[in-house]
């Protein structure tokens, strides 16, 4: 991959290869929602806002706040870790939204006071 902000002359900010894992933080959020879909070998140009890359910090020198940022992606393997299929934040998620419905019944159940 390439990581380039485009208001900077399109210098490259970050460059080479990374390895990680889908939903796990270890990239921005932009590069991570964006490459979600991809086969092997798919070449993509990825636009992310600022709110979904280095938003009002940026990164040190190479990145100033508030930049939108471009990088241009090729997938080169995927692998699937079948000992963990559920990553530990889609069940915190999935417990959110299941406490949330039953905190909506909940509230649906309640007598209304005149």
């Amino acid at each position: 991959y390439q990581g380039r902000p485009p208001a900077k002359d399109n210098k490259v900010f970050d460059a080479g290869e990374v390895d990680f894992v889908i939903g796990d933080g270890q990239v921005v959020r932009g590069f991570d929602l964006g490459i979600r879909g991809m086969c092997v070998g798919e070449r993509r140009l990825l636009q992310v806002p600022s709110k979904l890359g280095y938003g009002k910090k940026g990164r040190k020198s190479k990145v100033p706040p508030y930049s939108d940022l471009v990088f241009d992606i090729t997938l080169t393997h995927a692998e699937v870790d079948w000992a963990n299929k559920f990553s530990t934040s889609f069940m915190e998620c999935a417990q959110r939204r299941k406490e949330s419905r039953e905190a909506a019944l909940r509230r649906r159940k309640k007598p209304r006071q005149p």
